[in-house]
């Protein structure tokens, strides 16, 4: 502590005399206990002059702790429950233990929930408890790939472009195409001339066929339905029931064509549709 020594000289109208005594009051604040700001106001000195008297030191107390580990968990304030403690998202898991707040980090990779598609972004856990936007080239981002537009991921940046003319767009009725011109997907047009299209019932003894745009049934295809046992001794074909009507009926392999008995093993047809 330093002590201030105050002197002064009296009026000569009145008592003549210089006189001096010790300020045992802090210079500038200081007390005995360290700085202060709010320290009591001290009694009032000999001779009328006011001192700051001693002030205490002001602290403030809290039970919250911060401490790392090699894990990456971080241990917090007090609490009942883990509701009590700080929300940082979902890649840091909060939890109460022994009346303290837990925060452990989701694995590094670790997916967020509501990624969006199409925007050559994804949004993972960064293994700290934060979450971290990375490429992803995999994004599905072309969602409608019949409207002569395409669409591609370049790191965390979506490309779009036209794809080439004449290629098939959108989703025209039988025997007519669509394709693209300029980026555009034009009205459907018939296929010209003759072509096959695709039959889904290999069991009616007909195949279909677009003429100039419009769809044909063709019976009698080569005369023959599909054979599920090309080894039972019966030989399916398609035959005219009248009327150019046909139905897959069957007739008995030539005898002595190999086939496969019930057990397997090998045989020869008879010729009346048993194997022998």
């Amino acid at each position: 502590m330093q002590l201030a020594t105050l002197c002064f000289v009296l009026p000569l109208t009145s008592l003549l005399g210089v006189g001096c005594f010790l300020n045992a009051g802090p210079i500038s604040g200081e007390g005995e206990g360290g700085k202060s700001s709010t320290g009591s106001a001290g009694t009032a000195g000999a001779g009328g002059d006011q001192t700051g008297g001693s002030g205490g030191s002001s602290t403030s107390s809290t039970s919250a702790t911060t401490t790392s580990s090699g894990s990456g968990t971080t241990t917090m304030a007090e609490c009942q429950a883990p509701e009590d403690c700080p929300d940082f998202g979902y890649c840091s898991i909060r939890s109460c233990e022994q009346n303290e707040c837990v925060q452990t980090p989701r694995p590094q990779g670790e997916l967020v929930s509501g990624d969006n598609d199409g925007d050559c972004k994804l949004l993972q856990c960064d293994g700290k408890g934060m979450g971290e936007t990375v490429a992803d080239e995999d994004d599905p981002v072309d969602l409608d790939p019949t409207d002569c537009i395409e669409k591609k991921c370049s790191g965390m940046t979506l490309n779009v472009g036209q794809v080439a003319n004449g290629t098939p767009c959108g989703a025209p009725p039988a025997c007519h195409e669509q394709k693209c011109q300029n980026g555009q997907c034009p009205a459907a047009t018939p296929i010209p001339g003759k072509t096959d299209y695709p039959d889904d019932n290999l069991n009616d003894c007909a195949y279909l066929e677009c003429d100039n745009g419009v769809l044909y049934y063709i019976y009698g295809y080569n005369g023959v339905c599909p054979d599920n046992n090309p080894t039972n001794c019966y030989w399916p074909y398609c035959q005219d029931t009248g009327g150019q009507n046909y139905s897959c009926t069957g007739v008995y392999a030539p005898q002595n064509t190999p086939c496969k008995k019930q057990d397997n093993s090998n045989g020869f047809c008879n010729g009346l549709g048993t194997c022998q």
